[in-house]
C-alpha cells in the first residue's frame, strides 16, 4: 500500500510539477522548479517508509521514530543553509517545487475515492 501511495503521489506531483515548468519556461527556473519538487518527493517517500516501518515493527520503534526526526530536521536545516547560498536556484521556483508535493498529496487525497478499486485495494 505504502508503495501504491508514494507511486500515485509521485506520478500527480510529476503532472503539477510539469504544469508549473510550462508556466514557467525559463531553464533556471525550471531547474529550480524540478530540484524543489525532486527533493520534496524524496521526503516524502522517506517519511511514507519509514512510518510504515515504525507501525509494523515489532522492534526498535522508538529508534526509528528518532531516525526519522533526525533525518527530517537535517533535510531541513541543510534546505535552509544551503539553498540561500547557491546562485544557480531561484528560491521563488525552490519553493513552488516544494508546494508540488502537499498539493499533490491532497490531489491523491481527493481522488482516492475515484480510484480506489483500480489502484489502491489489495487483490486477494
Amino acid at each position: 500500500m505504502a508503495l501504491k501511495l508514494i507511486g500515485a503521489v509521485a506520478l500527480f506531483q510529476g503532472l503539477v510539477s510539469l504544469i508549473l515548468a510550462i508556466i514557467l519556461g525559463g531553464q533556471k527556473e525550471v531547474v529550480s522548479l524540478l530540484y524543489g519538487s525532486a527533493l520534496s518527493l524524496f521526503n516524502f517517500a522517506l517519511l511514507v517508509y519509514l512510518w510504515n516501518l515504525i507501525f509494523n515493527s515489532n522492534k526498535k520503534r522508538v529508534a526509528l521514530a528518532v531516525f526519522l526526526i533526525v533525518i527530517k530536521y537535517a533535510i531541513l536545516v541543510w534546505v535552509f543553509v544551503q539553498i540561500p547560498k547557491e546562485k544557480t536556484i531561484e528560491s521563488f521556483d525552490f519553493a513552488l517545487g516544494i508546494i508540488a508535493n502537499p498539493v499533490s498529496v491532497i490531489g491523491v487525497g481527493f481522488s482516492y475515492k475515484f480510484f480506489r478499486k483500480r489502484f489502491f485495494e489489495v487483490k486477494k
